[in-house]
């Protein structure tokens, strides 16, 4: 098997431990892809379906998921709920992303808990920002 093990990610989409995987900015958890649509989905209704659509499609393979396939068995509701997935987005849908939840951050009926959760998905998603600008600045110069 030809994997990447630096990058957490193998050539045949198998992720080898959290912590490698939760380091690159494009691969977000369910559970953060969740919080995003459900942040998103009164106020940005179209932002949030393409999160949403991002969660319905395939999932990074953890080992043990793959080895549950391997022996015929069946992933566990739990099991789910530890998916990561690659977001592939355009800049200025992840630049909308990132505005629509610091103004839902901004928003004072919606409670200090969900400002939070606002400020800790927004540095997740401007991390995201981050890294695709750095692939464009390598590409261009």
């Amino acid at each position: 098997m030809d994997d990447d093990r630096a990058g957490g990610v193998s050539s045949d989409g198998v992720f080898y431990g959290l912590a490698a995987v939760s380091r690159q900015a494009d691969v977000f958890s369910r559970g953060s892809l969740v919080l995003t649509y459900e942040l998103l989905r009164k106020a940005e209704p179209q932002l949030a379906l393409l999160v949403r659509n991002i969660v319905h499609g395939p999932a990074l393979q953890n080992q043990a998921s793959r080895a549950a396939e391997t022996r015929g068995g069946s992933l566990q509701k739990s099991d789910l709920n530890n998916d990561h997935f690659r977001v592939v987005l355009e800049g200025k849908q992840v630049r909308a992303i990132v505005e629509a939840l610091a103004r839902h951050r901004e928003i004072k009926e919606t409670g200090s808990g969900n400002a939070v959760l606002a400020q800790s998905l927004i540095e997740d998603w401007a991390a995201l920002a981050q890294q695709m600008i750095k692939k464009l600045s390598g590409k261009v110069g």
